[in-house]
């Protein structure tokens, strides 16, 4: 992510699009690479890349502000762009709603009394209302767990056990 997709998604944040629109849209643009190579394509022209907008982005599907913020991305040659834009805006969306999202890799699947203790940890930690988690199993870990917030690592694998031990041997 740059600094211009970031501000985009603040603009975008701040004219009060739903999370839903947010999210439909990234679907929409990650399911159809035709669609991303027209709209990226310099051969097509402006025009054209708008009136595509304007059919795919129907205004009784999504606000008209939603739809002239894709119109003007398209315009400043930006839609190359649209999937972190549309990501910066789910950061701020959190950062606002005190959200902290966390991906949790492991060998075995918590349950859900651990997922509950998991949440509450994390949002104690990071003074949030809510805590959302991706899950992904991550046999290479041995054993134990991880936890990625914000490129914040929490490293309780076996691997990392195993990686440290190493470390220390070899400073010796």
């Amino acid at each position: 992510m740059t600094q211009t997709t970031r501000n985009y998604g603040k603009v975008l944040y701040d004219l009060g699009v739903s999370r839903e629109a947010v999210a439909e849209a990234r679907e929409i643009f990650a399911g159809s690479a035709k669609l991303m190579d027209a709209l990226t394509s310099p051969v097509v022209s402006v025009q054209s890349k708008l009136n595509i907008i304007g059919k795919i982005f129907k205004e009784s599907r999504f606000s008209k502000v939603f739809v002239n913020f894709l119109k003007q991305v398209c315009k400043n040659h930006r839609m190359e762009d649209i999937v972190d834009i549309l990501d910066s805006f789910d950061i701020y969306y959190n950062e606002e709603n005190g959200i902290v999202t966390a991906t949790f890799y492991y060998v075995t699947m918590p349950d859900e009394k651990q997922i509950l203790k998991i949440k509450k940890y994390l949002c104690r930690e990071y003074q949030a209302k809510e805590a959302k988690i991706q899950f992904i199993k991550d046999t290479s870990l041995i054993g134990g767990f991880l936890i990625n917030v914000n490129n914040t690592e929490f490293d309780y694998s076996m691997r990392g056990r195993l990686m440290q031990l190493k470390q220390k041997l070899t400073w010796r």
